[in-house]
């Protein structure tokens, strides 16, 4: 029935496997893109009102809930810049961190993400993966990265 629906949205399926329903199966495979093309579905409201739920319960980078500071998410150098401005869900497994969803960019623009990173090496402790993926969120906000007229990474 999940992928009926995902397929009556328009999204791409490929590579879409699906062994049970709470997401915790190792054998589940989503990509990124099918995360962001349902992300960025959600945000039509009035085609689908049962997404509204859905977008008032995302945590709050660096405020609330599993991206509270009090977690270690959006505190670091890189990041901090951006909390406030995500709005995303978590995902961990074992060796497997995500956080896909929303950041309202230093450009005004709203703009949709998914990192999931797999296999994490065991000399990566769970909490520095997840702040480097916070680090990639903040350069997709667009508050921390490579300066334009430098090139090179702010300091701070």
């Amino acid at each position: 029935a999940a992928r009926d629906t995902l397929r009556e949205l328009g999204l791409d399926t490929t590579g879409l496997r699906l062994m049970d329903g709470s997401g915790l199966s190792r054998d589940d495979r989503l990509t990124p893109r099918l995360l962001t093309g349902l992300l960025a579905e959600g945000l039509d409201t009035e085609e689908h009102p049962e997404f509204e739920s859905f977008l008032d319960s995302l945590p709050v980078g660096g405020r609330t809930g599993t991206l509270s500071a009090s977690t270690g998410r959006f505190t670091t150098s890189p990041s901090k810049c951006a909390a406030g401005q995500v709005f995303a869900k978590t995902g961990t497994l074992f060796d497997t961190i995500g956080l896909s969803g929303y950041t309202k960019g230093e450009d005004g623009e709203l703009k949709i993400f998914s990192a999931l990173v797999n296999d994490r090496p065991q000399s990566y402790s769970p909490l520095s993966t997840r702040q480097a993926v916070d680090g990639i969120v903040a350069t997709i906000n667009g508050c921390w990265g490579p300066t334009k007229k430098t090139g090179q990474p702010p300091a701070g």
